[in-house]
């Protein structure tokens, strides 16, 4: 939001937003009698939906084998993953969060938790704050990342974190690209060649544009 558009909406009686974050707006420079509303939870149900897609496409390897196909060769040898009996540790217990664990437990995955109080009326197999991360992180076999982006978040996710994690997890972070340190998952898709990471969100920074996009192909198709 450019800085004149601000003195145009200074008499509007509301700020509806339809997208679910509002992160990118200014909020401290607007008007503090301003209510502002935003789409909290429209996108639940399919975002849910689309994080169950990327982890059945990394436990089964889906687009890895299909690029194989395409070049002819046939594999029958790499076992693939199941979902079941594994944990989906869900990082942020908003609307998204929720609808993702329900799903995830349909698939019979053990569900751990992190929000902000530690607490959630949802059912679940552990839940803690932000204190107990780390051991989330090394317990999990799907990593969700469905927080918001706020001055706690961002970076929260890095070298030092990914290394924690399971030399074969999953990482899908559906949530924003600053959260995870690019250039620290970069490095960790070259040395992890079991790791995943289904990307929803993504941002250039110090790695680099070819590097981006280089993550981004290795992201999609590597199991």
């Amino acid at each position: 939001m450019h800085p004149d558009e601000i003195q145009l909406i200074r008499n509007a009686r509301l700020l509806q937003f339809t997208a679910a974050g509002v992160d990118w707006v200014p909020t401290r420079d607007l008007p503090r009698e301003l209510p502002i509303a935003a789409n909290k939870g429209g996108g639940a149900e399919p975002m849910s939906e689309h994080i169950v897609a990327l982890a059945l496409a990394g436990a089964k390897r889906l687009f890895v084998e299909h690029a194989s196909l395409k070049r002819g060769e046939f594999n029958q040898r790499s076992a693939n993953r199941m979902l079941r009996g594994g944990v989906c540790a869900i990082l942020g217990l908003g609307n998204v969060g929720v609808a993702t664990a329900r799903l995830m437990r349909a698939f019979g995955m053990k569900i751990s938790r992190i929000n902000r109080r530690g607490g959630s009326d949802e059912p679940t197999d552990w839940i803690a704050t932000a204190d107990c991360l780390d051991e989330m992180l090394r317990v999990a076999d799907i990593l969700v990342i469905s927080a918001a982006l706020t001055t706690a978040t961002k970076g929260l996710i890095g070298a030092r974190e990914l290394d924690l994690m399971k030399e074969n997890a999953m990482l899908i972070n559906v949530a924003r690209g600053e959260i995870v340190d690019e250039a620290a998952l970069y490095a960790h898709l070259i040395a992890h060649p079991l790791f995943f990471a289904g990307i929803d969100a993504w941002w250039v920074s110090r790695c680099g544009t070819a590097a981006s996009r280089w993550v981004t192909r290795v992201s999609t198709y590597r199991t």
